[in-house]
C-alpha cells in the first residue's frame, strides 16, 4: 500500500499553525497596547497618592512651626508594576525627591507701636532675612506622560505641569492682618521606589507676633520661590490674595499689602533634616523697668524669629542665669541702683540688653513685679491711625505665668476723654493665666481729633494689675457731602401699581434726612395727548406734589440711617389741556423721571431714572 499522495493529515497541521499565529499576535498587541495603558493607569494612581501625601507633609510642617508638634510623614517615591507571567514589564517607576537650595525670605516693614524698643531695633539695625528651601518631588514614570512635578513651598503645595502651575492647598502667608512664614530648613536627596520618611522638627515655634505697619509704602513679602514658571505661579497668588497687589522679580512672588494697615506677624522655623538651631538675637523685659528692692526683674530672650528661646545666658550685673522653658529669666536686686541684663556677652548691641532701674521705695508689703501680670504681646491698636467716625481694634497678650500665677480675670481700656470699654478673651472666657484678648470695633465718633493715649489694663485673681499706655490717633473725617453718600439703587428700583418706588442707600457714616425736593422733569414715553403727567406724589413726604417746574419744596424726611436703605413712592399725576387733574396716570417702561433732593447738611444732588 503507498502513502506517497495522502494528504488527510495537512489541514490539522496547517489549523494549529495559524491558530498559534493568532496567539502570537494577540500576546503581541497585548504587549504593545495593553500592557502600556494598565501601567500607565498605575503610574497615574500614584501620581495622586503623591500628591496626597505632599498635602499631608505640608500640614506636618505648619504644624511644627505654630504648635511645636512633630510627625513624620512618609512619601512613596515610586511604584511597581503586577506580576505578569506571559508578558513583559519595563523597570519600576522611580522618583525623586529633593530640597532646592536656600534663598531669601524678605518682609519690608517697619515695627509697629505696641512692641518694645528693643524689638524695633533689632528689626531696624539687622533688616533681618530668613532664609529657606523648598522640597521637590519629580516622579520618572515611563509611560504616564505630562505628569505634574509638585512642590511645597510657603505653605501651599504647587503641581507643575509642562504648561501650567496649579496650587493643591490654600496659602496660609496672609490671612486678614495676619501674616505667618515658616522658613524651611534641611537637606533632603532620595532617589528610588520605596518610601521616604521626612520628619519636620520645630527650631523656632511661633509663639509670639509683632506689629508691623508700612515706612511710607506698602508692607511687601518676598517669596522666593523654585516654580520654573514664576508668571503662572504669580497669577495663582493673585487669585488667593484679591486685597493685595502681587508681582513677580527675578524668581521671586512679591505680596504688596496696605501700608496704613497694621499686620500682625508670626515667623517659625522648621528643619526637615533634624538639624538647625536658633541663636539669641535681642531681649525684652517681662516685668517693669522700675522696681524696688525686693522685687524680681525678669527678661524674655528670643531669636530673630521673634520667638523665646531655651537655655541662653543672660546677666545682669555679674550674676547669670539661664533662661527656663519660657525663654525668660529672673533676678532679684539686693540693692539700688542701675542693673544691666544682657546677653550674647557684654558691650553689644543696644536691642541685646535692658536696663531696670531698682529704688529703695517699697511698694506695699512686698506686692511689686513678681506678683504682676504683664503683657507679653502688645497691647496694640489695629489701626493706631483712625479716620473720626471709624473704628479700631484693640489686642494684647496677658502672662502671669511665673509670677502671681492665677488666672487673667479682666481687661479693660480707656482713655483720658471718658471713653472706655473691656477687652474680652479670644477663647471665650478668662480661666488661664495666659489670655489673648481683644476689642473689636471701637467706634470713634464724636471722639476728639488728635493723640489719644488709651490706657489698657489687666488684672489678675488676687487683685494685681498691670497697665500699658499706647497711642491711638485720630484723625479729620475729609468725608464728603451727605449729597455724595446717598445713591439711587437703580437694580432695586421698581414700578409697584403703577408707582415709581425708587430705592435710596445711605453710605455715610451718620443718619441723613431729606429735607426738600424739587421735580426737573417728568417725561412720559407713551403720554396720550394732552395728558402729560406733570407732577408726582411722594408717599413719605406726606403727599406733598412736586410740580414740573416749581422750586424746591419743604418735604417731611425720611431720615435714613447710617447704611441703610429706604424706598420713596413716587405717584404721577395727570392734568388736562387747561392745566386742571386729569386723576392719576401710571408710571410705564420707558418713563423718564428727573428730581432734585437736599438734604439736612444743605447739600443737593439731581437723580435721574428711566424705566428700563
Amino acid at each position: 500500500m503507498s502513502f506517497r499522495h495522502d494528504r488527510r493529515g495537512q489541514s490539522v497541521v496547517v489549523g494549529t499553525v495559524i491558530l498559534f499565529g493568532f496567539l502570537i499576535l494577540a500576546m503581541a498587541t497585548y504587549q504593545v497596547q495593553f500592557v502600556p495603558t494598565e501601567n500607565a493607569e498605575i503610574e497615574f494612581e500614584h501620581s495622586q497618592q503623591v500628591e496626597g501625601e505632599f498635602l499631608d507633609l505640608r500640614n506636618a510642617i505648619l504644624q511644627a512651626g505654630s504648635t511645636g508638634s512633630v510627625q513624620s510623614e512618609p512619601i512613596q517615591l515610586g511604584t511597581r508594576y503586577p506580576q505578569r507571567t506571559f508578558f513583559l514589564n519595563p523597570p519600576p517607576a522611580s522618583g525623586s525627591l529633593q530640597t532646592t537650595g536656600a534663598e531669601a525670605i524678605q518682609v519690608n516693614a517697619t515695627v509697629g507701636s505696641g512692641a518694645h524698643e528693643n524689638v524695633r531695633e533689632f528689626w531696624t539695625q539687622t533688616d533681618p532675612r530668613f532664609n529657606t528651601t523648598s522640597i521637590r518631588y519629580t516622579p520618572d514614570y515611563n509611560e504616564y506622560r505630562g505628569a505634574p512635578r509638585l512642590l511645597y513651598e510657603h505653605s501651599v503645595v504647587a503641581a507643575e505641569f509642562d504648561d501650567a502651575v496649579l496650587l493643591r492647598s490654600d496659602q496660609t502667608v496672609v490671612r486678614g492682618d495676619r501674616i505667618a512664614i515658616t522658613a524651611l530648613t534641611g537637606a533632603i536627596s532620595e532617589t528610588g521606589v520605596e518610601s521616604q520618611s521626612v520628619d519636620p522638627e520645630p527650631i523656632s515655634r511661633s509663639s509670639r507676633t509683632v506689629p508691623i505697619t508700612g515706612d511710607g509704602g506698602d508692607v511687601e513679602i518676598v517669596l522666593p520661590t523654585a516654580v520654573d514658571d514664576v508668571t503662572a505661579l504669580r497669577d495663582r497668588w493673585a487669585a488667593e490674595l484679591p486685597n493685595a497687589t502681587v508681582t513677580e522679580d527675578g524668581g521671586t512672588v512679591r505680596i504688596a499689602l496696605n501700608g496704613s494697615e497694621t499686620y500682625r506677624l508670626g515667623l517659625s522655623k522648621v528643619a526637615v533634616d533634624g538639624g538647625g538651631t536658633t541663636e539669641p538675637a535681642y531681649v525684652v523685659p517681662v516685668s517693669g523697668q522700675n522696681v524696688t528692692v525686693g522685687e524680681d526683674v525678669g527678661v524674655e530672650v528670643r531669636d530673630k524669629y521673634n520667638n523665646p528661646v531655651v537655655g541662653a545666658e543672660v546677666s545682669l550685673n555679674g550674676t547669670t542665669e539661664n533662661t527656663n522653658a519660657d525663654g525668660r529669666a529672673f533676678f532679684e536686686p539686693d540693692a539700688p541702683g542701675d542693673y544691666n541684663a544682657t546677653i550674647n556677652g557684654t558691650g553689644g548691641q543696644s536691642y541685646e540688653s535692658v536696663v531696670f532701674d531698682v529704688s529703695l521705695a517699697g511698694k506695699g508689703g512686698g506686692v511689686g513685679a513678681l506678683t504682676r501680670p504683664v503683657f507679653s504681646d502688645g497691647p496694640m491698636a489695629t489701626p493706631n491711625t483712625v479716620t473720626q467716625g471709624n473704628s479700631f481694634d484693640l489686642s494684647a497678650i496677658i502672662d502671669n505665668i511665673g509670677r502671681g500665677g492665677t488666672d487673667i480675670v479682666n481687661a479693660t481700656w480707656a482713655d483720658a476723654q471718658g471713653n472706655s470699654g473691656t477687652l474680652r478673651s479670644v477663647d471665650g472666657s478668662f480661666d488661664q493665666p495666659v489670655e489673648a484678648v481683644e476689642s473689636t470695633g471701637i467706634d470713634t465718633a464724636g471722639w476728639n481729633t488728635g493723640i489719644h493715649i488709651i490706657t489698657v489694663t489687666a488684672t489678675d485673681g488676687n487683685g494685681n494689675s498691670v497697665s500699658e499706655d499706647i497711642e491711638v490717633k485720630i484723625t479729620q473725617s475729609q468725608q464728603s457731602s451727605l449729597a455724595d453718600s446717598v445713591e439711587l439703587v437703580e437694580s432695586d428700583t421698581e414700578i409697584n401699581n403703577g408707582n415709581l418706588v425708587v430705592r435710596f442707600r445711605n453710605d455715610n457714616s451718620q443718619s441723613i434726612t431729606f429735607e426738600r425736593a424739587q421735580l426737573v422733569e417728568y417725561d412720559e414715553a407713551n403720554a396720550p395727548g394732552n395728558r402729560d403727567p406733570i407732577g408726582i406724589v411722594e408717599y413719605e413726604y406726606g403727599n406733598v406734589e412736586l410740580a414740573e417746574g416749581d422750586s424746591l419744596e419743604n418735604v417731611t424726611g425720611p431720615t435714613v440711617s447710617n447704611g441703610a436703605n429706604v424706598d420713596i413712592i413716587l405717584s404721577p399725576v395727570a392734568t388736562g389741556a387747561s392745566g386742571n387733574s386729569g386723576g392719576n396716570a401710571n408710571v410705564e417702561r420707558g418713563d423718564t423721571i428727573e428730581f432734585t433732593v437736599e438734604f439736612n447738611d444743605g447739600s443737593q444732588r439731581t437723580y435721574q431714572y428711566t424705566v428700563p
